[in-house]
Protein backbone atom coordinates (compact mmCIF):
# COMPACT_ATOMS: atom_id res chain seq x y z
CA UNK A 1 0.00 0.00 0.00
CA UNK A 2 3.05 2.19 0.85
CA UNK A 3 4.54 1.99 -2.88
CA UNK A 4 0.85 2.78 -3.82
CA UNK A 5 0.44 6.10 -1.79
CA UNK A 6 3.81 6.97 -3.11
CA UNK A 7 2.66 7.04 -7.10
CA UNK A 8 -0.25 8.73 -6.31
CA UNK A 9 1.89 11.39 -4.82
CA UNK A 10 4.27 11.91 -7.56
CA UNK A 11 1.28 11.19 -10.06
CA UNK A 12 -0.06 14.58 -8.09
CA UNK A 13 2.85 15.90 -7.70
CA UNK A 14 3.77 16.11 -11.81
CA UNK A 15 0.19 17.48 -12.04
CA UNK A 16 0.33 20.23 -10.09
CA UNK A 17 3.77 21.24 -11.54
CA UNK A 18 2.87 21.02 -15.35
CA UNK A 19 -0.25 23.48 -14.13
CA UNK A 20 1.95 25.37 -13.04
CA UNK A 21 4.37 25.78 -16.02
CA UNK A 22 1.63 26.14 -17.72
CA UNK A 23 0.43 29.09 -16.78
CA UNK A 24 3.99 30.49 -16.26
CA UNK A 25 4.25 29.62 -20.21
CA UNK A 26 0.65 31.42 -20.59
CA UNK A 27 2.10 34.82 -19.18
CA UNK A 28 5.52 34.42 -21.11
CA UNK A 29 3.49 33.65 -24.53
CA UNK A 30 1.62 36.58 -25.33
CA UNK A 31 3.43 38.32 -28.09
CA UNK A 32 3.90 35.43 -30.43
CA UNK A 33 2.69 35.58 -33.59
CA UNK A 34 1.29 32.29 -33.90
CA UNK A 35 -1.56 33.38 -31.24
CA UNK A 36 -2.39 36.46 -32.99
CA UNK A 37 -3.25 34.83 -36.25
CA UNK A 38 -5.37 31.77 -34.07
CA UNK A 39 -7.04 34.89 -32.47
CA UNK A 40 -7.56 36.43 -35.58
CA UNK A 41 -9.30 33.38 -36.85
CA UNK A 42 -12.17 32.89 -34.51
CA UNK A 43 -13.68 29.78 -33.72
CA UNK A 44 -11.54 28.61 -36.50
CA UNK A 45 -8.17 28.92 -34.03
CA UNK A 46 -9.43 25.42 -32.29
CA UNK A 47 -9.21 23.92 -36.03
CA UNK A 48 -5.60 25.74 -36.74
CA UNK A 49 -4.05 24.47 -33.28
CA UNK A 50 -5.52 20.94 -34.36
CA UNK A 51 -3.92 20.65 -37.25
CA UNK A 52 -0.19 22.35 -36.23
CA UNK A 53 -0.33 20.28 -33.65
CA UNK A 54 -1.14 16.81 -35.47
CA UNK A 55 1.26 18.01 -38.21
CA UNK A 56 3.88 18.29 -35.79
CA UNK A 57 3.47 14.39 -35.02
CA UNK A 58 3.35 13.47 -38.21
CA UNK A 59 6.67 15.45 -39.64
CA UNK A 60 9.19 14.66 -36.94
CA UNK A 61 11.40 17.83 -37.86
CA UNK A 62 8.57 20.38 -37.00
CA UNK A 63 7.75 20.84 -32.94
CA UNK A 64 4.28 21.37 -32.05
CA UNK A 65 5.37 23.16 -28.92
CA UNK A 66 4.20 26.95 -30.50
CA UNK A 67 1.17 25.49 -30.88
CA UNK A 68 0.79 24.05 -27.89
CA UNK A 69 2.00 27.30 -25.59
CA UNK A 70 -0.29 29.34 -28.06
CA UNK A 71 -3.35 27.26 -27.19
CA UNK A 72 -2.51 27.14 -23.22
CA UNK A 73 -2.43 31.31 -23.53
CA UNK A 74 -5.63 31.21 -25.26
CA UNK A 75 -7.58 28.69 -24.59
CA UNK A 76 -6.55 27.38 -21.08
CA UNK A 77 -5.00 24.30 -19.85
CA UNK A 78 -8.51 22.08 -20.42
CA UNK A 79 -9.19 23.02 -24.16
CA UNK A 80 -5.21 22.58 -24.60
CA UNK A 81 -4.83 19.41 -23.22
CA UNK A 82 -7.46 17.75 -25.55
CA UNK A 83 -6.48 19.70 -28.49
CA UNK A 84 -3.32 17.79 -28.07
CA UNK A 85 -4.74 14.67 -26.83
CA UNK A 86 -6.43 14.19 -29.94
CA UNK A 87 -4.35 15.74 -32.74
CA UNK A 88 -0.79 14.15 -31.29
CA UNK A 89 -3.01 10.81 -29.68
CA UNK A 90 -5.55 10.25 -32.08
CA UNK A 91 -4.99 11.78 -35.97
CA UNK A 92 -1.02 12.08 -35.86
CA UNK A 93 -0.98 8.32 -35.30
CA UNK A 94 -4.13 7.44 -37.77
CA UNK A 95 -2.43 9.64 -40.68
CA UNK A 96 1.37 7.84 -39.88
CA UNK A 97 -0.42 4.45 -39.85
CA UNK A 98 -1.88 5.58 -43.43
CA UNK A 99 1.22 6.69 -45.03
CA UNK A 100 3.49 3.80 -44.02
CA UNK A 101 0.39 1.65 -45.36
CA UNK A 102 0.21 3.74 -48.63
CA UNK A 103 3.65 4.82 -49.49
CA UNK A 104 6.12 2.03 -47.50
CA UNK A 105 8.77 2.42 -45.12
CA UNK A 106 11.21 4.25 -47.22
CA UNK A 107 8.30 7.12 -47.21
CA UNK A 108 7.77 7.17 -43.52
CA UNK A 109 12.04 7.04 -43.28
CA UNK A 110 11.98 10.26 -44.50
CA UNK A 111 9.08 11.62 -42.54
CA UNK A 112 11.12 10.23 -39.41
CA UNK A 113 14.84 12.27 -40.34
Amino acid sequence: MKGKAKTIFYFVLAFLLLMVAGGLVSTLTQSLQIKELTQGLGVGGYLFLLVGIAIGGIIVPISAVPFLLVGLALYGFWATFLLYYVGNTLIAPVINFWLARRFGRSAVARFAG
